[in-house]
């Protein structure tokens, strides 16, 4: 399954988006529901592990580590990395993110890709408008924060 989502950042420039993707970050774009848990974020470069829990209910956590297996940079106006799930909650097989950051006059855009198979089909198409909805509500998210200062 595949999810693509597209957030413009007004009056800014990729070098500072690109900085600003740290630990504060991702935890300002962490869902509501299940709330995370983080136990390690190394950063966004290559080699680089983000490990959460996803807090179902209290005391029933779901393990999440991803592996940064790709990042570039080019020019100050273009940066992408790409996140692999390594230990993933039960109901997903595999995940993929790819992050591109890209300069566009005097905006920047980030964009989400995302590509993930369940273990089972309706575990899976169940994950989908959940993760679609997590996902999309970024454009705002990413507004606020890059406006910030």
């Amino acid at each position: 399954m595949n999810i693509t989502i597209v957030s413009r950042i007004p009056a800014q420039s990729s070098a500072r988006v690109f900085a600003g993707f740290d630990e504060n970050l991702f935890r300002y774009l962490s869902p509501a529901y299940p709330p995370l848990k983080v136990h390690r974020f190394d950063g966004c470069r290559k080699g680089d592990k983000v490990v959460v829990a996803l807090v179902i209910f209290p005391g029933i956590n779901l393990k999440w580590e991803s592996e940064i297996t790709e990042s570039i940079a080019e020019d100050n106006h273009f940066f992408s990395f790409t996140d692999v799930g390594r230990a993933l909650p039960f109901f997903l097989r595999s995940w993929h993110h790819q992050h591109i950051i890209r300069q566009q006059d005097t905006d920047v855009f980030i964009e989400d890709r995302i590509t993930f198979s369940g273990q089972w089909f309706m575990p899976a198409l169940l994950s989908y408008p959940m993760l679609w909805f997590s996902f999309n509500s970024r454009k705002s998210k990413y507004r606020r924060y890059f406006a910030q200062g």
